[in-house]
């Protein structure tokens, strides 16, 4: 972690990045592209997760560290295991989507939806911390 000065106005537009990114992936669900609906809410929550740490004057580049910051600042406030079950499901992907492929259908689809359902808390949770 890099202590910066606190960038309330980057992390306002870190905060407007991650919603464009949360309405792609509902966009990508739609259109029954659930592996890329899943990246999406993963890179929605990861920017969500820049914009906390932008109002707290830190820049990470870290996976493991940024959710320990963040468990340990904003506690059960924030949902960090929604955020990392998303990037679990990001990198199981490719075998759900050989599995429906295999016509074992529904399982990308579920969790396609988990990760928006996940990056959908996470991003309401950072919008209230941001106003705090």
């Amino acid at each position: 972690m890099q202590e910066i000065e606190a960038e309330p106005e980057r992390a306002a537009y870190a905060l407007e990045v991650a919603a464009s990114l949360l309405g792609s992936a509902m966009e990508m669900i739609g259109k029954s592209s659930y592996d890329e609906a899943i990246i999406s809410a993963r890179d929605a929550m990861r920017m969500a997760s820049s914009a906390l740490l932008f109002k707290d004057g830190l820049i990470s580049s870290d996976f493991n560290s940024s959710c320990d910051y963040l468990k340990k600042k904003y506690g059960d406030e924030l949902p960090v295991a929604d955020w990392i079950k998303v990037e679990q499901l990001t990198r199981t992907s490719l075998i759900d989507k050989l599995a429906d492929i295999l016509h074992t259908k529904g399982r990308l689809e579920k969790n396609a939806n988990v990760a928006l359902e996940g990056a959908h808390k996470f991003l309401s949770a950072c919008s209230i911390l941001l106003m705090s």
